[in-house]
C-alpha cells in the first residue's frame, strides 16, 4: 500500500519539480552540442527610452510615486527625484549629497519663474520644451541655474536666429549676465554694426558703464562720424543723474582727435560736466592740440580698393595696340579710397602683370589667381596674396592649371573645381560643377558656394560640330561638407559676362551681364531659404555698358571692406578667347 502511495506522489510531482527536471534535460543536452552552434543576439527596443518617459510623465500628472514637490512662488510641481537628478547635475548634487533637500518632501525653489520651473520639469519628463519671444530670457536664467545645458544653448539659439534692432540690448545684457559667451559675441557685434538705430533707445541708454564703455570704446562701432559717438554720450548722460559720477571714463572712450576743433570748441567744452572734471578737461586739452592724429586710430571704415585701371582714351578705342598698352600697366595699380575722407590711397603695386585674373577675400587678406598675359599669349598659373596689414604682396603655391576668368586654354567651358588651404598652401581637386560654365559670378553665402548664370558652350557639352553657345540663367550650389554641388532655382534673367553679385543682409543680389541680345540693368535677389530669386530694382541707365565688374562690399576680419573690382574689357572677350 505503501509502494503504491509512493507511486501515487512520483507520478503526482509539483509543477516547479517537474520544471527542474526539464532545466536539467536542457543542460544535459546542450552540454552534447558544439558551442560554436550557439551564438548570442542582442535585442534592442528603439522606442523604450519614449515610453520610459511617457510612463514617467503619466505618473508624475497623476502624482503617482512621487517623492518630492518643487515649490515655486505658490505653484507647486510634484516629481520624482531620480528623474530630476538625471536631467539637471544641480538637482543631482542636492539629492545625493546629503544636503537637507534630499530628505524634505517639499523642496522651495528661489530665484526661478514659475513658468520657466514648469518647462523645465515638463521637458524633464517629455524632452520637449515651448520656446518663444516671451518666455526666452526667465526660460535661458533657469536653465542656466538649474545646470539644464541643453536648453540653454536652445534659448541661446533662439535668440540669435530672432535678434533685432529693438531686442539686440537686452539679449547682450542677458548674455552677459549668464555668460553666454557666444551669444553676447553675436549681440555684441549686432549692436556695433546697427549702433547708429540703437543709441537712442531707452534699453541702451539705462545700461551701466561698464557696458557703455564697452560699446563706446570699440573698434568696430560702425558711425559715420565721432560726433555721433559723442551725441550717444550726452545722450546716455541726461538719462541719470547718477550718470555724472562716471562721465569721464565713458568720454576716455570716444576718439575727440576725429572730432572737428570747431565742434570740441563749440559743443564738447562748454559742457558743465567737461568742466566739473579735470579728467575731461584733460581730454579735450590734447584733442585740440593734436587734431586729426593717428595714435587716435579711426573706428572701422569703409574702404573700396580698385586694381586695375583705364584711361578715358582706353575706354573710348578697342584697338589691340591700345589694349596691349593697357595691359602691361594695369596689373601695377593698386589704390584705396576712404569715403568718409573722401581721400585715395595707393596701395603696394600688384605683381601681376595679366588680366581677367580673379580676386578673393579670406580672412584678412586678398586673394589673386590666374588671369591672361596677351603680349605672351599665355594664361598665368600664379597666385598671390595681399596682406591689408602689412600692405605687402606674398607669391603663393600656383593652381594646378592655368586659368583666366577661370576657364583654361583648351577647354573655354571648364566645369572642374580646385580648392587651395591657406594653412598648407595646397591646392586641390573637389567635385565639378554640374554645368558646364564660362564667366559665371560666384559668391559665398552661409559657408556655401554659389555659381550663377554663365556661357556654356553646347556643343563641348553634347560632343556635336559647330558653336553652340546657351546662356545659362541656372544657378547651383557647392556644400564643403556634403563635398556635393547641387542645382538651385534659375535666375528670372539669362547672364553672363561682367553680372556681379554680392550678400547682403543673408541675400544674394545679382547685378548686371547680358545675354544673347543685350546687356541688363535689371537688379535680382536671392533667398536662400525660400529658394527663390526676384527682381528688386535697376541700376540706372548706362552703368553696364561700361566695361569691367564692380562688386557688392565684401567684409573683411580687420573692418575694412573691399570692393574685389577687376577691369576686364568684356566686349573684347571673345577676340582674346580666338
Amino acid at each position: 500500500m505503501a509502494d503504491n502511495i509512493l507511486d501515487d506522489d512520483s507520478q503526482r510531482e509539483s509543477p516547479q519539480a517537474a520544471k527542474i527536471m526539464r532545466l536539467d534535460s536542457y543542460h544535459e543536452d546542450s552540454a552534447s552540442v558544439p558551442l560554436s552552434s550557439l551564438t548570442t543576439e542582442m535585442f534592442e527596443e528603439p522606442s523604450h527610452p519614449i515610453k520610459v518617459l511617457e510612463g514617467l510623465n503619466r505618473l508624475r500628472l497623476n502624482s503617482a510615486l512621487c517623492d518630492v514637490i518643487l515649490c515655486c512662488d505658490g505653484q507647486d510641481f510634484p516629481c520624482h527625484r531620480y528623474v530630476l537628478a538625471s536631467f539637471s547635475s544641480y538637482f543631482e548634487s542636492m539629492f545625493t549629497s546629503g544636503m537637507r533637500e534630499s530628505t524634505q518632501e517639499r523642496v522651495t525653489m528661489s530665484g526661478v519663474e514659475p513658468q520657466s520651473m514648469g518647462l523645465l520639469v515638463n521637458y524633464a519628463y517629455t524632452a520637449k520644451v515651448s520656446i518663444s519671444n516671451a518666455n526666452v530670457q526667465a526660460l535661458l536664467a533657469a536653465s542656466d541655474l538649474l545646470d539644464v545645458t541643453a536648453v540653454r544653448e536652445a534659448c541661446c539659439d533662439y535668440m540669435m536666429r530672432h535678434i533685432d534692432i529693438d531686442n539686440c540690448v537686452d539679449i547682450y545684457c542677458c548674455a552677459d549676465d549668464h555668460s553666454c559667451d557666444m551669444l553676447e559675441d553675436h549681440s555684441m557685434d549686432y549692436i556695433l554694426e546697427h549702433f547708429i538705430e540703437i543709441y537712442h533707445q531707452e534699453e541702451f541708454l539705462s545700461l551701466s558703464v561698464e557696458r557703455v564703455t564697452e560699446i563706446l570704446g570699440s573698434d568696430h562701432l560702425n558711425v559715420p562720424k565721432e560726433d555721433m559717438v559723442f551725441e550717444a554720450a550726452m545722450l546716455w548722460l541726461d538719462k541719470c543723474p547718477t550718470h555724472r559720477q562716471s562721465f569721464e571714463k565713458v568720454l576716455e572712450q570716444i576718439r575727440l582727435p576725429l572730432i572737428s576743433p570747431s565742434y570740441l570748441h563749440t559743443v564738447v567744452e562748454c559742457l558743465d560736466v567737461v568742466k566739473e572734471q579735470q579728467g575731461c578737461q584733460r581730454f579735450i586739452s590734447e584733442a585740440k592740440e593734436r587734431p586729426y592724429c593717428n595714435t587716435a586710430h579711426p573706428r572701422r571704415t569703409t574702404v573700396i580698393v580698385t586694381v586695375g585701371r583705364k584711361t578715358k582714351q582706353e575706354l573710348e578705342r578697342k584697338t589691340r595696340k591700345t589694349r596691349h598698352l593697357w595691359q602691361e600697366r594695369k596689373g601695377h595699380k593698386v589704390e584705396s579710397f576712404d569715403p568718409l575722407t573722401s581721400q585715395w590711397r595707393t596701395l603696394g603695386r600688384l605683381p601681376l602683370t595679366t588680366t581677367s585674373y580673379a580676386v578673393v577675400m579670406s580672412g584678412s587678406y586678398l586673394y589673386f589667381a590666374g588671369g591672361c598675359d596677351d603680349s605672351a599669349h599665355r594664361y598665368s598659373r600664379e597666385m598671390w596674396r595681399y596682406d591689408v596689414q602689412d600692405d605687402s604682396w606674398l607669391k603663393l603655391a600656383p593652381m594646378n592649371v592655368e586659368r583666366s576668368n577661370f576657364r583654361t586654354p583648351r577647354n573655354p567651358n571648364l566645369a572642374q573645381v580646385a580648392k587651395f588651404n591657406p594653412e598648407t598652401s595646397v591646392w586641390t581637386e573637389v567635385p565639378p560643377m554640374q554645368i558646364l560654365r564660362d564667366l559665371p559670378a560666384v559668391c559665398a553665402l552661409n559657408g556655401k558656394i554659389y555659381a550663377i548664370g554663365g556661357r556654356n558652350y553646347y556643343n563641348l557639352r553634347h560632343q556635336i560640330d559647330g558653336p553652340f553657345l546657351v546662356i545659362e540663367n541656372t544657378v547651383e550650389c557647392f556644400n564643403p561638407k556634403t563635398n556635393l554641388w547641387t542645382m538651385c532655382a534659375p535666375m528670372q534673367m539669362q547672364r553672363f559676362n561682367g553680372h556681379s553679385v554680392g550678400v547682403l543682409d543673408g541675400n544674394i543680389y545679382v547685378v548686371g551681364g547680358r545675354d544673347d541680345f543685350s546687356r541688363h540693368l535689371t537688379i535680382e535677389r536671392y533667398c536662400e531659404e525660400m529658394d527663390t530669386w526676384e527682381t528688386v530694382g535697376q541700376e540706372p541707365d548706362g552703368c553696364s555698358h561700361v566695361p569691367g565688374r564692380y562688386h557688392l562690399p565684401l567684409k573683411l576680419r580687420n573692418d575694412h571692406y573691399y570692393d574685389d573690382y577687376v577691369d576686364d574689357d568684356s566686349d573684347d572677350d571673345d577676340d582674346d578667347d580666338e
